[in-house]
């Protein structure tokens, strides 16, 4: 009875694992939506198999390519193992990718994600104000009403305690040496990581008391002097091996779910285009937009769906679902020729204002949902200028805009980086040098390696 009882256990407890581990796909695939590139997700899952034969896992994983560009990777309950777009961006060698891929495996073989939060691992990289999103879906629309506003990640943050990441860390160069890679991918793949973090936000991360997950310095430092002490030398057995993959990886913002310069947002299939406050935190999913002030006291949503209903309609359904004791008003208008009706929700016991603004897009066929949240006492002009800046947009103005990919092109002898990259139609010569790990005055020399460069693709080309 009691080897029964076990047995049931492990296999409830294993349910529950798979179980969580759809659950998160899910989040995943309807908030950033799955890359697909088949190409690279067979170099990531060969790296993964590879890094499998040393673990015990009792069936092969399931990998993915997560279409953010957002630098991550992680590993859930239920075999999941996911890639970002963004982190294939940064590697350059099948050793630094193994070297993040072992890491992030340790953390499930070690049951990391179980013990910090029991029944499923969310990934920081999910950390949109869960409420904004809940109601730009959710007819119960009262509920954004009971949020703090939490301030995004754009680059994620580790999931787990200092021990945990230490510990995945140790046996992650462990386990990617065993199947053959090098152990200082790794440590590589971290030192670019930082330098790309700091090079994107224009900040140097800052080491504080409260912070829960090592610096990257620290994991350098102390995984060096781990690999130093097994007898490995760093630059010795180093494969190199390019990820010839990444060619004509989609880089930064996926033209499908819209693209934002300077926060101006712009939809290039559904032509639509908004202003969101310069100084103003973004991000962009596939399923909708937040844009949060510095002081992090103003946010702004923006969702788009196509709909059989109108304006009328599900204006009249959110104010159904409103607390009657709210003070609301409600009127229609229009904003540069687009009809529209905008809520506005008072709740004296929260403290709190939220703005609601409905928009008929040409042909009835797609609506725009804003939600915005603000304390009281704080000035509401920038919500209501990105409210007011929507408008319907043409061809002209999508050929003034750009997407980007990453092109694989063979170094030129005798020609300084900054060079090379300005002959490839570019002008992002910073960040190219931190995806190359290589000095804008730096000799480019024929060894048969590669430049990543920047391919610009007008906006209006893009299809779906």
């Amino acid at each position: 009875m009691m080897l029964l009882s076990a047995s049931l256990f492990a296999q409830e407890q294993k349910t529950m694992e798979d179980k969580a581990g759809v659950k998160t796909f899910e989040m995943v695939k309807n908030t950033y939506g799955i890359y697909t590139n088949e190409a690279l997700l067979q170099e990531v899952t060969s790296i993964g198999r590879q890094l499998e034969k040393q673990l015990p896992f009792p069936k092969p994983l399931t990998y993915f390519l997560v279409d953010t560009p957002e630098p991550n990777a992680f590993a859930t309950m239920g075999g999941y193992v996911y890639v970002t777009r963004g982190l294939l961006s940064i590697v350059n060698t099948r050793d630094e990718l193994a070297g993040v891929m072992a890491h992030e495996l340790s953390h499930v073989v070690k049951h990391h994600p179980r013990k910090k939060l029991e029944v499923v691992i969310i990934p920081a990289l999910l950390k949109l104000p869960a409420n904004v999103i809940g109601a730009l879906t959710d007819p119960q629309v009262g509920n954004l009403l009971n949020m703090p506003i939490e301030l995004p990640s754009n680059l994620g943050i580790a999931a787990f305690s200092r021990s945990q990441e230490k510990a995945a860390d140790i046996s992650g160069v462990d386990i990617a040496s065993k199947a053959g890679f090098d152990p200082y991918g790794l440590v590589i793949a971290l030192e670019r990581l930082d330098v790309y973090v700091e090079y994107i936000t224009k900040e140097k991360m800052q080491k504080t008391a409260n912070i829960d997950h090592p610096m990257t310095v620290d994991r350098v430092a102390y995984l060096t002097e781990y690999l130093q002490k097994k007898g490995y030398q760093r630059g010795i057995s180093v494969s190199g091996t390019t990820i010839l993959a990444i060619d004509n990886l989609l880089y930064g913002q996926n033209p499908k779910y819209g693209v934002a310069q300077s926060n101006l947002y712009t939809h290039p299939l559904i032509k639509y285009q908004v202003q969101f406050p310069k100084d103003w935190q973004m991000q962009v999913t596939n399923q909708s937009v937040v844009s949060i002030s510095k002081d992090q006291k103003h946010c702004i949503a923006l969702s788009c769906d196509s709909s059989s209903t109108t304006i009328e309609a599900l204006a009249k359904q959110a104010r159904s679902k409103i607390n009657t004791s709210y003070n609301v008003t409600i009127d229609s208008s229009s904003i540069n020729g687009l009809k529209a009706i905008r809520m506005a929700v008072y709740i004296e016991s929260k403290a709190k204002n939220c703005e609601m603004l409905w928009v008929q897009l040409p042909g009835k066929k797609y609506i725009l949902k804003f939600i915005s949240v603000y304390d009281v006492g704080q000035d509401n002009k920038a919500i209501l200028a990105c409210f007011n800046s929507t408008r319907s947009i043409t061809h002209t103005d999508l050929e003034k805009i750009y997407y980007k990919t990453i092109d694989l092109k063979k170094e030129v002898n005798d020609q300084k980086m900054r060079a090379y990259i300005t002959s490839n139609d570019t002008t992002e010569i910073g960040v190219l040098c931190v995806l190359n790990n290589i000095q804008p005055e730096d000799v480019v020399k024929n060894e048969g390696k590669y430049v990543k460069v920047f391919n610009r693709i007008p906006l209006i080309l893009y299809k779906e």
